[in-house]
């Protein structure tokens, strides 16, 4: 007769043994590690008609002092300031001493005096920027989160799908259009710069799509007058596209024709 596995029981240390959760061959337990230290696991099991297996055991070290940091923003940012948030995660017995928000394009600072879970309003560059976050813990350790970068598009003309939109570009000066698109869906980005041969614009076109979560969508630029490039939305969010001539210098300016068809 074939008798299976009926309960795991596993206890740490010097505690008291406690049920694991079972399913099927496969076994698990939750528990906490406070000390910095090696810790005994030990544990058994039980079939179905009471047999109860040898007491093994395996020794496991908690790491201390292990910590770190997260920062995240707006990619896309249209007005003159952006909230930027994070969370610390420090190892006990340790604690924050100091939290601050770096530029690194402006190389301007900010104190961040909240607690482990924390946001801050900051003023937004006109150029975008980098930013980037140190965490200085009370056992002197520091840690750095990952550098993260934000646009700044102070002015954005919303497009209604299928809709032609003829506006004046300037070279050097890049025009921010937007939609709202859904996961999924197809979009055409139809673009000409000499919209049926009637623009008095006559040079290329600098073309960029990104999403509001930072996905790079499109990045090229156009070779002749008519363009079509398909966008695949990967999340429901807002779409901005940026158009900007590069051909002739300035003021060289002219007609576009722009359009987003749905597929």
């Amino acid at each position: 007769m074939i008798v299976g596995v009926d309960k795991v029981y596993i206890k740490i240390d010097g505690g008291s043994y406690n049920e694991a959760f079972l399913m099927s061959l496969n076994w698990s337990f939750n528990a906490e590690l406070t000390a910095a230290e090696p810790h005994t696991v030990s544990y058994y099991a039980v079939d179905h008609v009471g047999n109860v297996s040898e007491t093994n055991s395996i020794t496991l070290v908690r790491t201390s002092g292990v910590h770190s940091v997260t920062l995240s923003s707006p990619f896309i940012v249209e007005s003159g300031s952006l909230t930027v948030s994070g969370e610390c995660y420090i190892d006990a017995p340790a604690a924050l001493d100091s939290l601050t928000l770096f530029s690194d394009v402006t190389t301007n600072w900010w104190t961040i005096t909240s607690a482990v879970n924390w946001s801050i309003d900051i003023p937004a560059s006109t150029n975008g920027d980098d930013l980037y976050v140190r965490m200085i813990t009370s056992d002197g350790k520091t840690n750095f989160s990952s550098l993260i970068s934000y646009i700044y598009v102070p002015v954005v003309t919303p497009l209604t799908l299928n809709t032609l939109y003829e506006p004046l570009l300037v070279c050097d000066h890049p025009a921010w259009f937007s939609f709202n698109a859904v996961a999924g869906v197809t979009y055409r980005v139809w673009w000409d710069d000499a919209y049926q041969g009637t623009g008095i614009y006559s040079g290329d076109t600098d073309a960029s799509a990104w999403g509001a979560s930072g996905i790079r969508y499109m990045d090229m630029a156009d070779s002749g007058y008519l363009n079509i490039n398909l966008i695949t939305a990967q999340k429901t969010e807002k779409i901005y596209i940026s158009f900007e001539p590069y051909y002739n210098a300035p003021p060289a300016q002219g007609q576009i024709g722009i359009k987003v068809i749905q597929q």
